[in-house]
């Protein structure tokens, strides 16, 4: 349906993204790459914060493209959009890219636009990465108290106090992990 109506409103932006995720949700109807032919011609009619975003993610996480899909999505945050996730796909994109420094400030812009347990995890991974451990410990800190579901950010924290050589916090955490995670018949951590 989506398809048919296209075709009598060709120029339509929104009809093409949905043309595009349509495509990208439902792979048995891909004919000739039909999803990234749609993400692109969404970019090339109108360069808008979503046609760009769209693309970038699909070039990057989903056909491999990063240097372009980075490009973009650089170009989306030069629209200074509203929501936080083109801020936060574009500080995971450098982060991926081992680029931590600059991550940390579209990530922190994600951030003070909303607050998700997943943002600060990353921030805390930067920091990490960065050396900057009491940042990384605060930040680590206050992921692993929100929706923590895996012990993703307490298992980091733990990390981060061995670095620390705070014996005491890693013996504390470790046994909450052990607590925590479910093991499988074969005694390996699950998931």
């Amino acid at each position: 349906e989506l398809v048919q109506e296209l075709e009598n409103h060709p120029t339509n932006l929104d009809l093409i993204n949905s043309v595009a995720i349509g495509y990208f949700e439902n792979p048995s109807m891909l004919i000739h790459n039909d999803d990234l032919k749609h993400f692109e011609l969404a970019y090339s009619t109108q360069k808008t914060i979503k046609s760009s975003h769209n693309l970038a993610w699909y070039l990057y996480f989903e056909w491999g493209e990063e240097k372009r899909a980075i490009e973009i999505q650089k170009e989306c945050i030069e629209l200074n959009p509203n929501s936080y996730y083109p801020y936060y796909q574009y500080g995971y994109m450098l982060l991926d890219q081992k680029e931590y420094s600059e991550a940390i400030q579209y990530l922190e812009k994600a951030n003070n636009i909303v607050n998700k347990r997943e943002i600060i995890h990353n921030l805390a991974y930067c920091h990490f990465q960065l050396k900057d451990f009491e940042k990384a410990v605060t930040l680590f800190e206050s992921s692993a108290l929100t929706g923590d579901i895996e012990n993703t950010s307490l298992f980091n924290l733990g990390l981060t106090a061995f670095k620390k050589n705070q014996t005491d916090q890693l013996k504390s955490i470790a046994k909450k992990l052990f607590t925590e995670i479910e093991t499988n018949v074969h005694k390996t951590i699950s998931g």
